[in-house]
């Protein structure tokens, strides 16, 4: 009889990640998609403009990783950054005709990544995925929660 090798979910999503990252650079140019500007752009594309903070809740991502990958999104002329007109503190990121242009390349790129990822899964199959991903996210999102309250 086959012993049943222990499932590791780490190492699963690792490798989707990891496999995620190796298709968009293969597929999208110009973009590093190690350090959130794919989130970014397509969160950008929903609204008229972000605050950096914004850009960093909806991506979930630190204002560190936010910040260099505005640098770089900028660089290539993607989005543009102004000071807010009511709290100059504040920069508004917006994206650029050109960075409108790549988002409906990096649209089809990922429906294609999502159709990849999901062949041969059932409709049934995907809804309990999605409920699935779903509640290990808020898990995610309860304990970095949690451990940044007992850091206080």
């Amino acid at each position: 009889m086959l012993e049943k090798k222990p499932f590791y979910i780490g190492k699963a999503l690792s490798i989707l990640h990891r496999g995620g990252q190796w298709f968009y650079s293969n597929r999208i140019q110009n973009i590093d998609t190690g350090n959130g500007q794919i989130g970014i752009l397509f969160y950008l594309n929903g609204v008229e403009s972000a605050s950096q903070d914004e850009l960093a809740k909806a991506v979930e991502i630190d204002k560190t990783t936010v910040t260099r990958a505005i640098q770089k999104l900028e660089g290539l002329g993607f989005i543009e950054r102004k000071r807010d007109e009511q709290d100059h503190r504040i920069n508004r990121v917006a994206l650029t005709s050109l960075g409108k242009a790549h988002h409906d390349e990096l649209k089809a790129a990922s429906i294609v990544w999502q159709e990849t990822l999901t062949k041969g899964l059932c409709e049934e199959d995907l809804i309990v995925l999605e409920r699935l991903v779903n509640h290990m996210c808020e898990n995610v999102r309860q304990m970095k929660h949690d451990m940044t309250e007992q850091l206080k």
